[in-house]
């Protein structure tokens, strides 16, 4: 083997080691968005058995009180809640990523191989071009889960803060309007900086 030739082999292995790291980040990335979206999911299966005990509660011998408290309001909370459920699901579901060399392509390598003198070279330049399909496949399913995890914990903002609209309106009327308002202004807020048609954007631009 000349000089040249173990530069060059020396240079696709500092590659491979390279696109290895990032695949290994983008794994964990990957694994992070699906263990907060699980948890997300059990918060707001906990937090909508709350509340619909609750209102059972309320509505035992208290028609006119439950009534009140079952306003447009709340419902759209609940509404919300039950979407930020159904989000955190899709987010968790479409956290599908590609690890690395499968079963078939180990195979491949044992039975049908590559020359003796252009083994290591024809491995290295396969195993690259592979590393580079693993990623544009990762980063796309972490764009999905950016998409989805983000609809999630608006959904939850968004939900929280219209049942608590909702309670404020059925207990104290003369505050409603100004209470809204804040709210509102604190949910455009935060919508802007969280960038939801953004992040909708480039998943459609894939």
């Amino acid at each position: 083997m000349t000089d040249v030739d173990a530069d060059e082999l020396a240079g696709l292995e500092t590659s491979l080691t390279e696109a290895r790291r990032f695949l290994d980040e983008q794994l964990s990335s990957i694994d992070n968005v699906d263990g907060k979206a699980i948890q997300l999911f059990q918060v707001v299966t906990v937090l909508l058995g709350l509340l619909l005990s609750l209102l059972s509660f309320v509505y035992e011998g208290r028609e006119t009180a439950a009534a009140e408290l079952l306003n447009p309001f709340t419902l759209a909370g609940l509404a919300f809640l039950v979407g930020a459920m159904a989000a955190a699901a899709i987010t968790y579901a479409t956290g599908e990523y590609h690890a690395g060399v499968g079963a078939d392509d180990l195979r491949w390598i044992v039975d049908e191989g590559y020359p003796d003198d252009e083994f290591r070279r024809g491995l290295y330049e396969d195993l690259l071009v592979g590393y580079a399909d693993w990623i544009e496949a990762n980063q796309r399913a972490n764009q999905r889960q950016s998409v989805f995890i983000t609809a999630t914990i608006l959904a939850i903002i968004y939900g929280v803060a219209s049942l608590a609209v909702g309670v404020v309106a059925a207990f104290v009327p003369s505050l409603s309007g100004p209470f809204t308002v804040v709210v509102v202004a604190v949910l455009v807020a935060i919508s802007w900086l969280l960038e939801p048609l953004e992040r909708f954007r480039r998943l459609r631009g894939q």
